[in-house]
């Protein structure tokens, strides 16, 4: 088996700098799969040729949408096809990073439509229900049949302060991550952020000088008690990285989140509008006595959903597919 992955390099996700690295590391740890496996691995980073590509297995891992890269041909290769889509909710839209970096993403439909005429046969997406409703109407018939579902994947060697005790870290909530979205998906959090409850720590976009890259897990996570991972309808970054973090682990239900083995007051804590200024009160009165629910919480993480998790997954998906 021979593996090509097609990516943009400057890619935010994809950068030692970014906020999130856990995208970045389920790419690095996949690479290291294939690596591992004796398995040649071509690296397509900018407009070519189908001819050019030599591989059984193609993979576009453009999380986002944005990287717009020219392949003439590429439909009539013979290679399985794969591409990892994240946010399915993404509206089409055009603008610039920071940096002046301009940035290109595109909508559900035509995510899908350029998928297809690449001729690509499974979309790895980290939300279940979220491609189901956003992208499986513009896939027809052959949407749950493409669809490969593995959850957001935080390298574990990233957190080494996983194990500090629930004591020993600040006795608090740690409220932080962006609050604007497509549609509603932060609709509960951003509700929740403005609670004197929590310790509200700006995203980097609104804060520049914020700790982000490879330090973020150790010098913002790990060092709170409580993390609050909130997101309407899918269990984004946070509800793999606060738990693998060591942290007591706030969640807003969602079907991701349950699917992948979060339960109340097992290894998180569900919270909602109705009951959340109860519980996280009632946290910060016995922080000590939640120290099980941190353990389970990132033994589940650690057990299941890293980036080396992932990586075995598809690679094993891939191989099956190949034979």
């Amino acid at each position: 088996m021979e593996i090509a992955l097609i990516y943009n390099p400057n890619d935010y996700k994809l950068r030692a700098n970014s906020y999130s690295q856990s995208y970045r590391h389920m790419f690095l740890a996949l690479v290291q799969k294939f690596e591992s496996e004796n398995i040649p691995v071509q690296h397509i980073i900018e407009d070519t040729h189908a001819d050019e590509i030599h591989a059984d297995v193609i993979l576009f891992y453009d999380i986002h949408s944005n990287y717009h890269i020219q392949i003439k041909g590429l439909y009539k290769h013979p290679a399985i096809k794969y591409e990892y889509f994240d946010d399915p909710h993404q509206l089409e839209s055009s603008g610039y990073y920071q940096d002046g970096t301009p940035v290109h993403k595109l909508g559900p439909e035509k995510r899908c439509q350029r998928a297809l005429k690449r001729g690509v046969q499974f979309i790895i997406s980290p939300y279940y229900d979220a491609y189901l409703r956003f992208l499986a109407p513009h896939l027809n018939r052959q949407a749950e049949a493409m669809l490969i579902h593995f959850p957001i994947s935080p390298d574990s060697q990233l957190f080494t302060q996983r194990y500090t005790p629930l004591a020993a870290r600040k006795q608090s909530v740690l409220a932080n991550g962006a609050t604007v979205s497509n549609g509603s998906l932060y609709d509960f959090r951003k509700w929740a952020f403005c609670h004197p409850q929590v310790d509200f720590v700006p995203h980097y976009l609104r804060d520049p000088k914020a700790i982000k890259g490879e330090q973020y897990p150790d010098g913002v996570l790990a060092q709170y008690a409580g993390l609050l991972a909130l997101a309407d309808w899918q269990a984004v970054p946070k509800y793999f990285e606060g738990p693998l973090a060591g942290c007591v682990t706030f969640m807003q239900w969602n079907s991701d989140a349950y699917r992948a083995g979060f339960r109340d007051h097992e290894n998180c804590i569900f919270v909602e509008k109705s009951n959340f200024n109860e519980i996280i009160d009632y946290f910060l009165k016995h922080i000590i006595d939640y120290q099980s629910i941190a353990q389970k919480g990132r033994e589940l993480v650690e057990h299941h959903y890293t980036a080396q998790h992932f990586a075995d997954f598809i690679y094993n998906h891939m191989k099956l597919a190949v034979t």
